[in-house]
């Protein structure tokens, strides 16, 4: 049984019947394949220049064919304005990522320009997302200065990836992950024009972040294969850029068996087997594709023959089947014939010869094994081996019977050889070897019929002679040797000789002849005013008398030695003692005489000896130099740090001191003392009113009501940047006046901010400060006369649209508070006081996540619930299928889709949305998946 346990796809591609052979080269304007150098493979010449990169293995494994980044290099675009085109254009390439998940990190910008958005870039977002936009230059890297989609999916760390940015439009951007079209989002309000400055791009980093730590947000990885066109490319040529490393996204499992052969695959957890023979499975891949596989198993059926026939005195008569030939001397037998899917048919044949018949007997022995064959006539065997003999059958028929016996005779050899040791000779026999370290044995051979044959091995190997003849002599001495080849002498005193000997072996001699030369030795001896000292060398003793003169002495192979001897009789013994320390070690040295130390480093002393002899003694010390070094730095930059001896100095541990040993164990005195001015970013928020006269005042700007907003870069006077960021909010003051004429003085009162306005107290004025902390001031001037008194009392929610009218006016969110007069019919004011309370509510939003279409409404429809409190403008929502294809788009917020596309249903499957909305002003978004099912 064949089984595949799990099928695993590659990620998603577009299948095509055939592929597009427009050619890549079309408008391209540089591609960098980094085989072994950063050369521009297009016509163009635009060779990039790296800068703490190297080369590194490709997705294939091939090494030396794509390049490395370890967040500290780029590879610099050349500065031409070729390479800064207007929509539309296209980037792709390859990459490899390592990133760290903590800041932005750039793969390509065409024109990298320091804190400020220009040109287009693809970046790896710090949430691991992908980044593909432009900038518009407007003087910052807020979200103000560019336009960009944001991928949905996330990338992972340690797997290639291969992303394609086509700029069709300034409106129309999209990401191509893996050669799907990616879900993505939109980023940024940009005002739609791609801007460039007079800077180089470059791959590997994003030259634009405001963070003066960091400016840089250089890439941590690989990238392979980049592609810059001045066009858009189409879905086909993405294929021919990713097809080679990924596969296609629709798979096709063919399977063509036979019935009962037990084959079955699992897929998705689904058995398809001879019972279940096809299907379609789907998987779902990153950045939002699927990959498709169709199943289609194929099992066709084995058949069965049966040849059952009687065949009465024809030798003629055969049937031949696949080859093989059925007649009376093989009338039984079984043939399989396969067709096109390997099945088999099977056929039995049974022939039937019932009139004659002829039979061989065959046998095919050894000799003695006593095998015999009898009939009704005769007896055969070794002695008879052979015969033919008929029989007529009761039919008439005759029968004819042939013997053919054979015995084959065992056999027996032997292998005796004479080898020498020194040829290496081997006899293999079967799997044994025999050699000089196996030389004998016996082999038994069985041949085709089973009869044995014995082989006796005996190897007889000579060893080689190996000789030496060695002489010890004398130069001059006029010994030699003479052999049937050569001379040995002192003229040729080495040599080797190879003779033959009776066994066929080489005999070697080796001739080593020596002669000594004369030796001659000196010996020159000082000794100091000793009398009485003396040498023997052979017969003849020097002394003080007789200190200079010569020897001779006989060796052991009888050549002379001289010996010249020089004695020389001196009165003085000179010694040293040296000292190396450190200054300040206190080290002293004293003799019976001095003290020497630091201060008294040097000096010689005389002593006289037992014998007599003055001996001198020399002192010298030496004291090496210690060393010491201040560190003391002013810094700006948080990421700076100094190691001294293993030690990490930072700004977690800014100073300290390290003691280093020189050779002489002398210590060097290291004191650090790092001083960190840090940069600040400073945010000056104000939040007041229209009119209160706030103002904030910098070196060279003043903020306030008119000119609220503003970003300012200040030198501190340790040479540190810091960015101050202004933003002032004035919300505006509002006034009432209540000023009504009241009847009932007695009864009415009017409660202000804890103050009591009636007849006693009809005069005053209240402020009322809201959220912001603006005033509302509210006049009172009461004046009493015949009235009545109303109140009206709300507590709701913001946004929910409450609204009271009167004949005069509307009171809601935006208008709660007031009171008004009217004359009643006994000509008496009558009041009404309107207090309208709004508390906020957090917006809630209900999406169905499964879309059932064959039931009945709410469940059959995807529509947008929100919190009936919730003051939000809705902007649209868009309906992706599972290949970025566009299904539903809507701007009407009573939206419902019904899973309909271009008139029909669409199928089952998981679906993407996208919506779009503003709250207070501020663009948001929802997104996720609806799956729908029959």
């Amino acid at each position: 049984m064949v089984r595949i346990s799990t099928l695993v796809l590659g990620v998603c591609l577009l299948m095509n019947e055939s592929v597009s052979t427009q050619d890549l080269n079309q408008d391209l304007l540089l591609n960098y394949s980094f085989e072994g150098s950063f050369e521009d493979s297009s016509p163009n010449g635009f060779d990039g220049t790296p800068f703490n990169t190297q080369l590194s293995v490709d997705r294939f494994g091939n090494p030396s064919s794509a390049i490395t980044f370890d967040g500290d290099g780029c590879v610099e675009l050349p500065q031409s304005q070729d390479l800064k085109p207007d929509f539309p254009f296209t980037i792709a390439l390859w990459f490899y990522p390592r990133v760290e998940f903590i800041r932005a990190e750039g793969l390509i910008g065409t024109d990298q320009f320091f804190n400020n958005y220009h040109g287009a870039f693809i970046s790896i977002l710090s949430t691991g997302r992908i980044m593909v936009g432009y900038g518009d230059g407007c003087g910052s890297t807020g979200p103000e200065c560019r336009r960009s989609m944001i991928s949905m999916d996330q990338i992972e760390n340690r797997k290639w990836y291969h992303v394609v940015g086509i700029y069709e439009s300034p409106t129309e951007i999209s990401i191509y992950v893996n050669g799907c079209l990616a879900p993505s989002s939109s980023s940024g309000n940009g005002d739609f024009n791609i801007r460039y400055s007079n800077q180089a791009g470059g791959i590997g980093k994003m030259d634009h972040s405001d963070i003066p730590s960091n400016p840089i947000g250089f890439y941590h990885g690989s990238i392979d294969d980049v592609y810059y066109w001045d066009r858009v490319v189409s879905e086909e040529e993405i294929d021919l850029l990713v097809g080679d490393f990924f596969g296609a996204r629709s798979t096709t499992l063919e399977y063509n068996g036979c019935s009962g052969d037990l084959y079955e695959t699992e897929i998705n957890n689904t058995v398809y087997n001879e019972n279940n023979p096809s299907g379609l499975e789907y998987f779902d891949l990153d950045f939002g594709c699927d990959s498709t596989v169709v199943i289609d198993l194929g099992f066709e059926r084995n058949d069965e023959l049966v040849i059952d026939t009687t065949v009465c005195d024809d030798d003629l008569f055969i049937v031949e089947i696949n080859g093989s030939v059925f007649n009376n001397n093989n009338p039984e037998g079984i043939e399989y014939l396969t067709n096109q899917f390997g099945c088999d048919s099977t056929i039995y044949v049974d022939l039937n010869f019932s009139n004659s018949f002829d039979t061989l007997i065959q046998y095919l022995g050894c000799e003695g094994d006593g095998f015999a064959y009898a009939t009704s006539q005769s007896t055969y065997d070794e002695s008879n081996p052979s015969g033919f003999e008929i029989y007529q059958g009761v039919n008439g028929c005759d029968s004819t019977i042939r013997i053919d016996l054979m015995f084959d005779s065992a056999s027996s050899s032997q292998i005796a050889e004479q080898h020498c040791t020194s040829s290496n000779y081997q006899l293999i026999i079967g799997n044994t070897v025999y050699d000089n370290d196996n030389p004998t044995g016996l082999e038994i051979i069985t041949n085709a019929v089973g009869c044995d044959s014995v082989i006796s091995i005996e190897l007889l190997f000579v060893d080689d002679i190996l000789d030496s003849i060695s002489y010890f002599g004398c130069i001059d001495d006029g010994y030699s040797l003479i052999t049937e080849m050569n001379v040995f002498n002192q003229s040729n005193p080495t040599g080797v000789e190879q003779y033959l000997t009776n066994s066929g072996c080489d005999s070697i001699v080796v001739y080593d002849f020596y002669y000594r030369e004369l030796d001659s030795t000196m010996i020159f001896l000082d000794i100091c005013n000793d009398e009485n000292f003396e040498l023997m060398i052979g017969d003849d003793t020097y002394n003080i008398i007789n200190p200079i003169g010569e020897t001779m002495l006989l060796n052991t192979v009888g050549c002379d030695s001289l010996v010249f001897i020089e004695l020389s009789f001196s009165e003085t013994k000179r010694d040293t003692f040296q000292y190396f320390g450190c200054q300040g070690d206190l080290f002293e040295y004293e003799t019976s005489n001095s003290i020497y130390n630091e201060q008294f480093p040097i000096g010689e002393e005389s002593y006289i000896l037992a014998n007599g002899c003055d001996s001198i003694h020399v002192i010298e010390l030496f004291f090496a130099q210690q060393t010491s070094l201040q560190i003391d730095t002013i810094l700006c930059d948080e990421e700076f740090t100094v190691d001294v001896n293993g030690e990490t100095f930072d700004i977690t541990n800014p100073s300290g001191t390290i003691m280093l040993n020189n050779l002489f164990g002398c210590d060097s005195t290291i004191t650090i003392n790092l001083e960190y001015h840090t940069s600040f970013d400073t945010l000056v928020q104000y939040f007041g009113c229209s009119g209160d006269g706030y103002s904030y005042q910098t070196s060279s700007t003043q903020y306030n009501e008119k000119n609220p907003t503003g970003v300012e870069v200040f030198e501190t006077i340790n040479g540190c940047d810091s960015i101050i960021t202004v933003d002032l909010q004035f919300r505006a003051n509002s006034n009432h006046l209540i000023d009504s004429m009241l009847c009932d003085e007695q009864d009415f009162e009017l409660i202000l901010n804890g103050e009591i306005f009636s007849s006693s107290n009809p005069q005053g004025n209240q402020t009322l400060v809201n959220a912001e902390g603006c005033d509302s001031i509210i006049m009172i001037d009461l004046q009493y006369s015949e009235s009545f008194v109303d109140t009206v009392l709300y507590q709701g929610v913001s946004g929910d649209g409450y609204t009271f009218s009167t004949s005069q006016t509307t009171y809601d969110e935006g208008n709660p508070f007031g009171i008004e007069s009217y004359i009643g019919a006994s000509g008496c004011d009558s009041t009404i006081v309107v207090e309208l309370y709004f508390e906020d509510l957090e917006c809630g939003f209900f999406l169905p996540n499964i879309l059932h279409i064959q039931t009945n409404p709410p469940n059959n429809s995807f529509l947008l619930g929100v919190s009936p409190n919730c003051p939000l403008d809705f902007g649209e929502v868009i309906i992706y299928d599972r290949y970025g294809n566009l299904i539903f788009r809507s701007q009407d917020p009573a939206f419902s889709w019904q899973g309909m596309y271009d008139g029909n249903l669409v199928q089952q499957g998981i679906y993407t949305y996208i919506i779009s909305y503003y709250l207070l002003g501020q663009l948001e978004y929802l997104s996720g998946d609806v799956v729908v099912i029959y």
